[in-house]
């Protein structure tokens, strides 16, 4: 709307338009842009609220969007050239990975009290276990760990730390090919084929509580 008004063709540049005025752009700002700062005021006045049932409510949205990320690292001090990992931010993903996605990508970091905690001593995320590189073999792999809702290998595992749930065997059976090494890989570790004698992860900690699981 605002090139059409201008008017401008529709290639023309979004950063002429939404410039700063002292870098010679012409001072406009993107609807965007501000509906994601609100959006943040409106999240720091919920997390900072003395009221602490509302200090609680702001983690929600956060813990959602670090199980889509899928990463380690507390969701809301990502760094930049880990926003992609936020995609595809579409109808499919919560609305907490929207809020960081948007919040990231625009620079911003969302200071709450938020620590992510491992299911299991010494744990370790799918995504470093599978060691998968940028490319086409990500996309797949967060399409399918999201599926399954799971962040770490400790969740794919039963409690003695090394057997596959029932779930993940019967994916490991119906897999073939490079989608069957890297299940295995993510399961039994590099360069295992099968479940070894020793723990594939270690005793589950504290942060074993604030996963609901029914796999």
């Amino acid at each position: 709307m605002l090139r059409h008004s201008l008017p401008c063709d529709a290639s023309f540049p979004w950063d002429v338009l939404t410039g700063a005025e002292e870098q010679d752009g012409l001072g406009a700002v993107r609807l965007a842009t501000e509906v994601t700062k609100a959006r943040l005021r409106h999240c720091q006045a919920i997390a900072t609220s003395p009221t602490a049932g509302e200090n609680v409510m702001v983690l929600a949205p956060v813990r959602s969007a670090q199980r889509w990320a899928g990463l380690r690292q507390p969701v809301n001090v990502l760094s930049q050239d880990q926003v992609p990992l936020f995609e595809p931010l579409n109808s499919t993903a919560p609305e907490g990975a929207h809020l960081l996605g948007e919040l990231r990508r625009a620079g911003y970091l969302l200071g709450v009290d938020w620590l992510h905690k491992q299911p299991a001593n010494s744990g370790v995320t799918i995504l470093e276990a599978a060691a998968v590189k940028r490319g086409r073999q990500l996309p797949e792999l967060q399409e399918w760990r999201r599926g399954n809702g799971v962040l770490w290998v400790s969740e794919l595992l039963r409690a003695d730390g090394r057997t596959p749930r029932r779930r993940y065997s019967a994916q490991l059976r119906a897999a073939s090919g490079a989608d069957e090494a890297r299940l295995r890989r993510i399961l039994f570790g590099p360069g295992r084929s099968e479940a070894g004698p020793a723990r594939r992860v270690g005793l589950p900690a504290l942060g074993a509580w604030t996963i609901v699981s029914h796999r």
